[in-house]
């Protein structure tokens, strides 16, 4: 990715951030980083970072060739070295942002909702505030650092999601963004492979405070494993025991009260419970930055689907509703109980949830669970635990002849071809897996065929 600065860096500055002692030019400025030689111009800076399938030391001499700035690991000629590029990538990042008059900070964590809360969140405030967010799933050791570079100099709210899959993780994110307002939404089993419990979980959301400066820390009310931290604020779904509350009115709309005061009258497209709870961490942090009722409400209803990664694909006879992006077995259950609710038969393509260690199995059991007594009238799974799952759909009394087994994730055309001649007519069937697993596909294939359908 090419990022083009909206301020450029002084190079020499920029060494001394990243601790290099050498001396350059005082002219020499860096207009654009870069951290893949493709797409790299003469005097962008790359930056040779460690990735999932390919290491960016392999190609320093070719942004040498180009005539690039180089911060490397292990070259040392032509290159700058630093001990670790990705720590470097942030505190290169932390320099821009200082840069930028940017008046607040909003970091965002939690096994489910962080994604949709950030979108919320921006809705809201950019009807007073000029703000900036991540482009896609940037929310990673690399990801955080570019949206802090991307961040026009105009910004004025900077809007951060910070992920992880194992402790240490987000302490050094935080400390990158310096958030004075920070969020974690939940405490789920996403992660709990590398974790082992979901009390190391919580405590691994809780770096989010690592780089906080006199900020406020927003937690979901009722999580016992964020109970009592201090400096906090919790806020929940009908209930006056938290200082931040969304509440049910008897119109149908929603009243937000908070000790800053209530906001009558809110109205929402969606009933879900979860997204009223990220509904009310947007709403809570807008407060604390000053903005007014008429303003959170044009806000809100500002908010649309397409805020959500999900989507309705409606075909002749049945429906997809796609929400692949990711999956946890909160988040599973929640969709499975907003399926129910629309008085359709329903379904469900379920693929593996990942980085559970050794509670795969036993999680994947429960999801079968789920499912069976829920009512679903059919269940097509896919993966490694898709034989797990089943067990525990039919443990739960789900009849054997309804449940469509694919143990090869790779296999598209074999889960396609189950739902397209297995289907049950008006039948509304939820896809839903970790990202690795790519349901998406899947659900392409459907969408790319309407014409079969219409």
């Amino acid at each position: 990715m090419r990022v083009i600065l909206d301020i450029p860096l002084k190079l020499n500055e920029l060494l001394r951030a990243v601790g290099v002692n050498v001396v350059v030019g005082d002219e020499e400025q860096v207009h654009a980083i870069t951290t893949d030689t493709r797409d790299c111009c003469r005097r962008d800076l790359f930056i040779a970072l460690q990735g999932e399938n390919s290491s960016g030391e392999l190609y320093v001499g070719e942004a040498l060739k180009k005539g690039c700035y180089v911060i490397s690991t292990s070259h040392t000629k032509g290159a700058f070295h630093v001990d670790d590029s990705s720590l470097a990538l942030m505190q290169i990042a932390s320099l821009y942002k200082s840069k930028i008059n940017i008046k607040h900070t909003i970091a965002v964590t939690g096994s489910v909702g962080k994604s949709t809360t950030v979108k919320f969140i921006n809705r809201i405030l950019s009807e007073k505030f000029v703000t900036h967010l991540p482009e896609g799933n940037l929310n990673n050791h690399i990801g955080v650092p570019l949206t802090l570079l991307r961040a026009p100099i105009s910004t004025e709210i900077l809007i951060t999601e910070l992920g992880m899959n194992h402790e240490n993780e987000i302490a050094p994110l935080s400390r990158c963004v310096e958030p004075d307002i920070a969020i974690i939404t939940s405490v789920g089993t996403a992660h709990i492979g590398n974790l082992g419990s979901r009390e190391n979980i919580a405590k691994a959301k809780l770096e989010i405070t690592a780089g906080m400066r006199n900020g406020r820390l927003i937690l979901p009310y009722g999580e016992p494993l964020l109970k009592g931290v201090e400096n906090s604020i919790y806020v929940g779904r009908n209930t006056s025991l938290s200082a931040f509350s969304l509440n049910n009115s008897q119109d149908g709309e929603y009243i937000f009260k908070s000790p800053l005061g209530n906001i009558h009258n809110i109205a929402f497209f969606d009933t879900r419970e979860h997204l009223l709870q990220d509904l009310c961490f947007a709403i809570s942090a807008s407060l604390l930055l000053g903005m007014m009722p008429d303003e959170i409400i044009r806000g809100v209803n500002a908010i649309t689907k397409e805020d959500l990664r999900q989507r309705f694909i409606k075909l002749k006879d049945f429906t997809i509703f796609d929400d692949s992006y990711n999956a946890s077995i909160e988040s599973i259950k929640a969709d499975i109980d907003y399926l129910t609710k629309f008085g359709a038969p329903t379904g469900a393509l379920l693929g593996d949830i990942l980085e559970l260690g050794k509670e795969s199995e036993p999680i994947h059991e429960e999801v079968g669970r789920i499912v069976a007594k829920s009512g679903l009238n059919s269940l097509y799974l896919i993966g490694t635990y898709a034989e797990y799952t089943a067990r525990g759909a039919i443990e739960c009394g789900m009849p054997q002849n309804r449940i469509f087994i694919n143990t090869d994730e790779m296999s598209y055309i074999k889960t396609f071809e189950q739902i397209k001649y297995g289907h049950i007519s008006g039948e509304i069937i939820l896809f839903k897996a970790s990202h690795k697993l790519r349901l998406d596909k899947i659900a392409d294939m459907f969408a790319e065929e309407r014409m079969y359908y219409d």
